[in-house]
């Protein structure tokens, strides 16, 4: 249990007696909660809200203000408590994470049209209170690497398998995700907190952002990057994730997963059914020939010029020729394709594309320039390009760092002294 630290305690009391000497209206300021002697106000609470509000996207009403007061006060104990785990290691590691803590802020939020700090005035929000979360969020990391070094030192075998397990496994399927890990509480059991992913669920699915959620919520590394933690082998996750994740189209949100009793909210954004193999990171090149449609043609006219192109297309059976009608029908389109990833083309031609082989060409498609014909001329495999040993050993310390994080704090928050007052 962590000793109380005297200078908070006067600081609470001194808020105190501050309030008790002030009028009415000056006693709008007040100590809600007490961490290890260290007090957190109702002026932080309102301006993490106003926080929460901003990076969430969402309207806190009288109605949902409990919630939103209960989650954002859980919050900032859990900053309190982890400065204060770094404090006990090392004063320095606060120190560096509150100089690093501006930059973190503007890569967050900043943007090319306007900084982080002038993007939150314009919104209200103080500049201060993303400080202290980005500084918390700094320290944390290395109050983990120093409490569990064991685990953390293994980071280059662990790195060097998963490399190895690559190489024999470029054909498995992957999936890119997204992810925010709740972590229940005393305050916020498990099935309080899967009431809240389910809010989330339903709030991402009519808009609201998921990153900026995920960036306030989640308790994972990813969450400085709005829960993205990029492509992984779909077998290589914790079982409960595969069948869900299997079953979902890409870009859905799923349902709450609750597993060793967090609670985890998954966006499928990519999936690739081949791995590195897959179709969609094949490159080809193509060549077409397009008709031209006049804009006020009719569904005759057109069938019509239909029936010509493919008259036209006979004689046609390799590109060079591909090329030399498109000439002669004068459209001006470009003919040739060339080196295109079929993962970015339009979906329909990628999938039309995919199941071509050299030589083959398409039946007419309607595109702006006319009615087209597109004929194969080269597909390649993908040029496999593995994740670096450095690439890897992040995403391993990504993998640590949740799981420890999370069984860390839950002990923090038993041996601390919390108090909090109405």
């Amino acid at each position: 249990m962590m000793i109380l630290k005297p200078f908070s305690s006067l600081l609470c009391l001194l808020l105190l007696i501050f309030s008790m000497g002030q009028p009415a209206s000056a006693q709008s300021i007040s100590v809600i909660a007490v961490v290890n002697g260290e007090p957190i106000t109702s002026l932080d609470l309102q301006e993490r809200l106003d926080f929460l509000a901003f990076t969430t996207g969402q309207t806190i009403t009288e109605e949902n203000r409990p919630e939103f007061s209960r989650d954002a006060l859980q919050l900032l104990i859990d900053e309190k408590l982890k400065i204060q785990a770094a404090n006990m290691i090392d004063p320095s590691i606060v120190s560096n994470a509150k100089m690093n803590a501006r930059t973190l802020v503007e890569r967050t939020y900043g943007d090319a049209e306007m900084s982080a700090s002038a993007k939150l005035r314009a919104n209200n929000v103080s500049i201060q209170v993303a400080l202290k979360k980005a500084a918390s969020d700094l320290a944390w990391v290395n109050v983990l690497q120093n409490t569990f070094q064991r685990q953390f030192e293994s980071l280059d075998n662990l790195a060097n398998d998963e490399l190895e397990r690559l190489k024999n496994s470029l054909s498995e399927p992957q999936v890119r995700l997204l992810e925010i890990v709740l972590l229940p509480s005393q305050d916020r059991p498990v099935d309080a907190t899967l009431d809240l992913a389910k809010q989330i669920v339903d709030a991402v699915r009519n808009g609201t952002d998921f990153r900026g959620i995920a960036r306030q919520y989640s308790i994972a590394s990813s969450a400085q990057n709005g829960g993205d933690i990029g492509w992984a082998q779909l077998q290589r996750l914790p079982a409960a994730f595969i069948d869900p994740l299997d079953a979902a189209d890409v870009g859905m949100v799923l349902e709450p997963i609750v597993a060793d009793g967090i609670v985890y909210i998954l966006m499928k954004e990519g999936y690739r059914a081949d791995g590195y193999y897959d179709i969609s990171q094949f490159r080809v090149s193509m060549s077409r020939a397009v008709m031209p449609i006049g804009a006020d043609s009719t569904a005759t006219q057109i069938e019509g010029r239909r029936e010509a192109l493919l008259e036209a297309l006979r004689p046609v059976d390799n590109c060079a020729d591909m090329r030399a009608l498109n000439a002669e029908l004068g459209s001006g389109a470009q003919s040739d394709l060339n080196d295109l990833l079929i993962g970015d083309l339009a979906p329909q031609l990628g999938e039309i594309i995919s199941s071509l082989d050299i030589g083959e060409r398409t039946e007419p498609l309607m595109f702006a320039e006319g009615l087209s014909v597109i004929m194969l001329c080269q597909k390649s495999e993908p040029d496999v390009t593995l994740p670096s040993i450095e690439e890897i050993k992040r995403i391993e310390l990504d993998k640590l760092f949740s799981v420890l994080s999370g069984r860390y704090l839950i002990r923090l928050r038993r041996s601390a002294v919390i108090e909090k007052r109405s």
